[in-house]
């Protein structure tokens, strides 16, 4: 016979008094603010000097969006050899300009890099959307760079900068693997964010009822900043010729590093990575290409990501479309709330869904299946795919 206890409301009682989760919550708030005063503004101004026409288009496109293509806990992994003090290319730079770099040891180093890792294409897309017309009447009027910002391309950019911001938001106060991978949470708890607490209180721990009360009040902070910031937005001269391609190629260029890095130490032996500092192989391989292409259990990993990818992908085209279409083209009862409640599926961490979705997956049948991970990322990736298209759509 099986027995229920009601705690009542217990849990969230010792998770909001908890000292643990404020200090959680407290770094996670500084760490998103940080995020967003630095990436988007960053990203508007990368934008406005990217090049409007020809070849150069379509290769800063490219390098940009290059980046996102790189699994998280890969990013991790690179910054985490990209950064090391005595090894890596970044540590190695900022020691030799006199800088004390060591982020396993420093907190504000430990930050530092840690933002910078999570460091435009939506805001670009938002430009090219504006229509010749709008810039040719402000030539006529005589209209300077900073009115036709003000009066035209900002305007103009409001809508993809709202969804700019939501996701910003929502992905850096979702933010686990890449922090967890470069420094797991230290020095220390220095960078130990609310994702990280979640997952040691329920799978370090196996506090499965505080976990569980931690990941709702973690969600429901995640949704009512959403709301205020969603909610504040939608109701609320040219530079140089070298500027228009100084800042995009800096940019490139800081996005370009850690690749480089990671290909360069792919080409190297494993006592040549950990034994000197060398900016190219001095003794040039293959061999670890030749592992991961003949070595089962690596192919076996390309196989089951190509399915599972090809899946979500199918899934999330055909519930995406449809959806995307109705909400551009028809008008109905509660068509805009229904379309902001559809991102709340979005705002959820991951974390949030992992005892829900083990449960689930295991009285059904589907858990350790290619479905089963290809359905549960659809809760995240078909909002974002339904506001992008509707956004096109309109």
């Amino acid at each position: 016979m099986i027995c229920f206890f009601w705690e009542g409301i217990k849990w969230f009682e010792d998770v909001m008094r908890s000292e643990r989760f404020h200090d959680a919550l407290g770094r996670q708030l500084l760490f998103t603010l940080l995020i967003l005063l630095i990436e988007v503004p960053l990203g508007v101004g990368i934008a406005l000097t990217m090049p409007r026409q020809g070849i150069g288009v379509t290769i800063c496109l490219v390098l940009m969006a290059l980046p996102l293509l790189i699994p998280w806990n890969v990013v991790g992994a690179m910054w985490n050899i990209f950064a090391l003090p005595d090894i890596g290319l970044l540590g190695k730079m900022l020691n030799g300009v006199g800088f004390d770099y060591n982020f396993t040891q420093n907190t504000f180093w430990a930050w530092a890099t840690v933002v910078a890792m999570d460091v435009v294409l939506l805001c670009y897309a938002g430009l090219r959307s504006i229509p010749d017309a709008y810039y040719q009447a402000s030539k006529i009027d005589g209209a300077s760079s900073w009115q036709v910002f003000r009066y035209i391309q900002l305007p103009k950019m409001k809508r993809v900068l709202t969804i700019a911001l939501l996701l910003r938001l929502m992905d850096s106060f979702m933010i686990y693997t890449e922090p967890f991978v470069l420094t797991g949470g230290g020095p220390g708890n220095s960078t130990t964010f609310l994702s990280i607490d979640l997952v040691k209180v329920a799978l370090g721990q196996f506090d499965l009822g505080p976990a569980a009360a931690m990941s709702i009040i973690y969600f429901l902070v995640v949704l009512l900043l959403c709301w205020v910031l969603y909610t504040l937005m939608m109701r609320r001269d040219q530079l140089m010729k070298i500027l228009t391609w100084l800042i995009p190629t800096v940019y490139i260029v800081f996005l370009m590093l850690p690749i480089y890095w990671l290909v360069n130490m792919s080409f190297k032996t494993t006592n040549e990575i950990l034994g000197s500092f060398t900016l190219w192989p001095n003794n040039f391989t293959v061999e670890n290409y030749v592992t991961i292409f003949t070595d089962p259990t690596w192919f076996m990993g390309y196989v089951n990501s190509l399915t599972y990818v090809t899946i979500n992908t199918v899934i999330s085209l055909l519930v995406a479309l449809p959806a995307a279409y109705a909400f551009s083209r028809y008008r109905f009862l509660g068509d805009k709330h229904l379309f902001f409640w559809l991102l709340t599926n979005r705002m959820a961490p991951p974390a949030v869904f992992a005892l829900p979705f083990f449960q689930l997956y295991s009285a059904i049948g589907l858990f350790d299946t290619h479905i089963a991970v290809a359905l549960s990322h659809c809760l995240f990736n078909i909002p974002v795919a339904v506001w992008i298209l509707e956004g096109f759509m309109s």
